[in-house]
């Protein structure tokens, strides 16, 4: 597994509390292992963290918006925006 770097972990965990149920910052935490788990070393580029319906406050899936750099050694992620999936 990747262990990241994260920019703007702050702005992440703040949307993450208040789009999901029961949600504290080390749920975003665990999120963005999730997120480390299917990026792979020798990508770059976008990459959308999906929450599912079951547990967003609004009862739809949530994505957070992240850029990827792989540098040589781990991961570089920096979040940008999310967005409800309608």
């Amino acid at each position: 597994m990747i262990i990241p770097t994260i920019r703007n972990r702050a702005a992440f965990q703040e949307d993450y509390v208040t789009q999901i149920k029961n949600a504290s910052p080390g749920d975003a935490e665990d999120s963005l292992l999730e997120l480390c788990d299917y990026i792979e070393p020798h990508q770059d580029g976008d990459h959308w963290l999906e929450l599912t319906g079951d547990r967003t406050i609004s009862g739809k899936p949530v994505y957070f918006w992240f850029t990827a750099d792989m540098p040589a050694r781990g991961a570089i992620l920096t979040y940008h925006s999310w967005a409800h999936h309608y």
